[in-house]
């Protein structure tokens, strides 16, 4: 890879950060929104209004944000350099098996998608965070053993329930 590759990262999100530029600027305002400006319905401090308010929808959405960042840095970040720096792989071993991993969790994502539609968005995210409770510890093992269907298997366990948990993340917005 040339030297100058990490740049093409900035230059397309560059582009993604124009166009959404262009399209705020020329897309209006939701009509409820432009009455509440007008009749002087907005708030001076909406975010303490909402902790206030709100307490426990607040802590709770904080907490499922929170899972769900630590679950896709475990799958995305640390399975790389853990595979790197512990276990001495080499590199693109390593990336190898991080990206399997993401592929799952990305398939696994829109599938429980469908699912939480079928059975609930509560009970999905509920038995997919237990399962990645339940499966913490024997994800770290296996992954530790180096051995490739090993690693595979800890993949495994950690793609889907992220998929669990991150799939039905837009029915709590």
């Amino acid at each position: 890879m040339p030297d100058w590759a990490w740049r093409c990262a900035f230059l397309f999100g560059s582009l993604v950060g124009f166009i959404g530029l262009i399209l705020r600027l020329y897309i209006s305002e939701t009509p409820l929104f432009k009455e509440a400006v007008h009749m002087k319905a907005t708030l001076n401090k909406p975010a303490a209004w909402l902790i206030q308010k709100h307490k426990l929808n607040f802590f709770c959405s904080f907490m499922f944000v929170a899972v769900i960042s630590s679950v896709t840095y475990v799958g995305f970040a640390f399975v790389n350099v853990f595979l790197k720096s512990i276990l001495k792989l080499p590199t693109d071993i390593a990336l190898s098996y991080a990206c399997f991993g993401t592929f799952l969790a990305m398939i696994s994502v829109l599938s429980f998608g469908f699912i939480a539609e079928k059975i609930g968005t509560e009970k999905t995210v509920l038995v997919s965070t237990g399962l990645l409770i339940f499966f913490a510890i024997p994800i770290h093992f296996l992954l530790g053993t180096g051995y490739t269907l090993c690693i595979i298997l800890a993949l495994i366990l950690l793609a889907i329930p992220t998929g669990g948990v991150c799939g039905p993340a837009p029915y709590f917005i």
